[in-house]
């Protein structure tokens, strides 16, 4: 198992937004966390991540626990994170965007991986010397999902990638992340509020309301959205 979350309560200040979430991921495998916004899908992310310190709980990476650790070194041990919105430096060109999340990357090491993400999004190959804050927000998305890339991930955290863009570029970016984890067999925790495309890429859902998971298990390829309702 990559990843094994037990009896997590995270929050911010005073408030309580986790309520003992549990819950594991295979190695490989895609899964889907749905649910109504401000249910906790993003304090999960962050949680896991070390950019919130859990109040009580554990987190556990391929058997070790990492609750609470800091994420410089769970990208140095294969956790990337991309947060919701675009996360990039928009003044800098797409190469330098690509060099600065590349640190501690040998020169070699750079080219190679930066080789790997525009062939997996040839437009920012063709975009590479131009500002990131020019760049579509189709093109911007591919940017963040390139980003976390770049450290060669086992574990991926995606926060709503297809937030704000328009269906025809949901597609292509949701068929990124297949070819992602076709190609890297990399394990992938997708926040996602659109329940077609999540049905589409992922083999277990997550539903969280109000903190607490209420649902979780296989992905029915034949599900409706409705059926699931009375989880909300």
């Amino acid at each position: 198992m990559i990843l094994e979350v037990k009896n997590l309560v995270s929050g911010y200040q005073n408030k309580r937004v986790l309520h003992g979430l549990a819950f594991g991921m295979e190695d490989g495998e895609v899964v889907g966390t749905i649910g109504h916004n401000g249910g906790g899908k993003t304090t999960l992310l962050k949680t896991l991540f070390g950019l919130l310190s859990p109040w009580e709980g554990q987190v556990f990476f391929r058997g070790h626990e990492i609750t609470g650790r800091k994420p410089g070194f769970n990208v140095k041990e294969g956790i990337a994170y991309m947060p919701q919105g675009q996360g990039l430096f928009p003044d800098l060109t797409v190469m330098e965007n690509l060099e600065i999340s590349s640190f501690g990357l040998d020169p070699q090491t750079l080219k190679k991986r930066s080789q790997q993400v525009f062939e997996l999004f040839p437009i920012l190959e063709e975009r590479k010397r131009q500002r990131a804050g020019t760049l579509s927000g189709g093109e911007q998305r591919m940017m963040s999902v390139g980003l976390t890339l770049m450290h060669e991930p086992t574990l991926m955290f995606l926060d709503e990638p297809s937030l704000g863009l328009a269906p025809r570029i949901v597609q292509l970016v949701m068929e990124n992340i297949i070819e992602i984890n076709r190609r890297f067999k990399n394990s992938i925790l997708l926040v996602e509020q659109n329940f077609e495309q999540v049905k589409r890429i992922a083999g277990k859902i997550i539903v969280i309301k109000l903190g607490q998971i209420v649902f979780s298990g296989v992905l029915d390829p034949s599900m409706d959205k409705r059926k699931l309702w009375k989880y909300f």
